[in-house]
């Protein structure tokens, strides 16, 4: 009966709320939450709450620990205003945030429609877990315009959640009391906030979807195997990203931690004594400390990331597969994810001497003696003969184009599609319902006019769903309207159903090599996807002691920074 009558009462606290000129009004475990009121293009009406506390501020004391639940409040919390973004690694992603940051930053935004549901459960939910390398990010660099229109008016309540990134977000020491993965926490603690409070805001919370792009991706992944999240949501979309790679699940944190531990003249002897000097560094030694190290480039990446902590990760990610509850997923590509990274870490200026040897000088840093010792001249070549043979002749030897796009294709190949895949086919197998996509699609003008490969890149589809600019502003035209007409309604129906087919895009699960061909007027179903690239890597991996891909020997289960 409760459920009957609960949408009536919140519309009822929604009506009078407005009658009093105040906004919409929701009464959480934690206490009452004001929001604003926001009128859509069909004049249907949204209630908007930004900036709602789903943990205390992690600073003091609490800075590198688990997040705590919020302390109650007694007058209605004003959730107005976009919350500050976490603290990133360095400077450099000050700069690209173009926003304030502080460590006071555990906070979500929710999008509801005003109206009640005629379901007496409610609404479907889906919560957005951004992406930034586990370095930086926010809610407000996304807005919302955008997913008020294509999820809120379409039924759907979204929640975007944000949460501890860089050394304060996943810095680790290697024991039980510094092991890491405070960011990942801090997302299980937003999901066990909408569990609990959903119910106040119209929303279901027995029907929601977590949903990531890259980093935020790898999240998902990572969230869907623990044993610690695996049952607060209920079905997943990963856009780029799998927690089946180095990037995004590797014990090189440690080595990490350890090199920001020298520049912060902490003592390194104990992981006890390494965690109180990290409590006690001010930010801006923090982030001096990032400025410092830089990031990684080419294919060491990452800095600091989710790591295998016995806690977090209470088994290897391969077992907790075995006993995770399947989920409906979405899991997908953009057809050449390194092109972005190409542009934003400054590459292209070395596209007009990009050669051979170039590539070749690429790998041999990658591939170096401490992993392969007397195999590695060996591996080395393999790595090369597979990207540049048959394809390399005499006149692309001083074909820069030819080089540079390969060095993209590795790239995507191992920091995206091999540990994407790996999942997908992990998880098909395991008897999870997965829909596959590769997004093919590509407007030229959305690429600087500088860079020669149009192509659809990494975080591709953020600007079809955001209406997000990523590297060049440019006007939409009818193919990039209906990409994002097929791309919006297929999320929604999945997030609605679990299964994202529509009228004219009939999509099946994955069984063996199926996957979409996300394109506008005609997707269409395909199947061996990256299928050459995959197989080659698994064999190199099987046949050598090193996996390159997963970052680690598989025998003294060690780290490239530990051999």
């Amino acid at each position: 009966m409760l459920l009957l009558v609960f949408p009536i009462v919140l519309f009822a606290i929604n009506a009078i709320a407005s009658a009093t000129g105040k906004g919409p009004i929701a009464q959480t475990n934690y206490g009452a939450i004001e929001g604003t009121a926001e009128t859509l293009s069909d004049g249907s009406t949204v209630n908007v709450f930004l900036g709602i506390p789903f943990a205390q501020p992690p600073v003091g004391e609490l800075r590198l620990e688990k997040p705590q639940p919020p302390k109650p409040w007694q007058t209605p919390l004003q959730a107005k205003s976009y919350p500050t973004a976490c603290t990133p690694l360095s400077r450099k992603y000050l700069h690209m945030l173009n926003a304030k940051a502080d460590e006071d930053c555990l906070y979500l935004n929710l999008f509801a429609p005003q109206t009640p549901s005629t379901n007496p459960n409610g609404y479907p939910v889906l919560v957005w877990i951004h992406g930034g390398a586990f370095a930086f990010g926010s809610t407000a660099e996304y807005g919302h315009g955008s997913i008020l229109e294509h999820f809120v008016k379409r039924g759907i309540i979204v929640v975007m959640i944000q949460y501890r990134c860089g050394p304060l977000g996943f810095a680790a020491g290697g024991d039980a009391d510094f092991a890491g993965n405070y960011g990942l926490w801090d997302q299980r603690a937003a999901l066990l906030f909408v569990k609990d409070n959903i119910a106040a805001f119209g929303g279901d919370p027995a029907r929601t979807t977590v949903w990531g792009e890259s980093a935020g991706a790898a999240s998902v992944s990572s969230l869907s195997l623990s044993t610690r999240t695996n049952d607060l949501f209920h079905q997943a979309i990963q856009n780029s990203g799998s927690a089946y790679g180095e990037w995004a699940h590797s014990n090189r944190t440690v080595k990490y931690t350890s090199d920001f531990a020298e520049f912060l003249n902490c003592s390194t002897n104990y992981p006890q004594d390494l965690k109180t000097c990290f409590k006690k560094a001010t930010v801006d030694s923090l982030l001096d400390a990032g400025d410092h190290l830089g990031t990684p480039i080419d294919l060491e990446y990452q800095l600091f990331a989710p790591r295998p902590d016995g806690d977090f990760f209470d088994k290897p990610i391969d077992e907790l597969l075995i006993d995770a509850e399947p989920k409906p997923s979405i899991i997908g590509l953009a057809s050449d994810e390194f092109v972005l990274f190409a542009l934003i870490e400054g590459h292209l200026s070395q596209l007009p001497t990009f050669n051979d040897n170039s590539f070749i000088e690429m790998v041999n840093n990658f591939v170096p003696p401490s992993l392969f010792g007397s195999e590695t001249d060996e591996v080395r070549q393999k790595i090369i003969d597979f990207y540049l043979k048959p394809d390399a002749t005499e006149t692309t030897a001083i074909d820069n184009l030819f080089y540079f796009n390969k060095y993209i294709e590795l790239g995507s190949d191992f920091f995206f599609n091999i540990p994407v895949i790996t999942e997908l086919q992990a998880k098909t197998k395991a008897n999870w319902p997965v829909y596959t996509y590769l997004t093919t699609y590509s407007n030229k003008a959305i690429l600087p006019e500088a860079m020669p490969f149009k192509k659809p890149t990494h975080a591709y589809e953020l600007f079809y769903i955001f209406n997000r600019q990523l590297l060049n502003k440019f006007v939409p035209d009818e193919n990039d309207a209906e990409f994002t007409r097929i791309l919006v309604e297929t999320m929604a129906e999945f997030v609605k159903t679990g299964n994202p087919s529509i009228e004219g895009v009939s999509w099946p699960k994955t069984v063996e090599s199926e996957y979409l061909e996300l394109k506008p007027y005609g997707p269409e179903i395909k199947h061996g996807l990256f299928k050459d690239s995959f197989n080659f890597w698994t064999k190199l991996g099987e046949e050598y002691d090193f996996d390159l891909v997963k970052g680690l020997h598989k025998t003294l289960l060690k780290t490239r920074d530990e051999l």
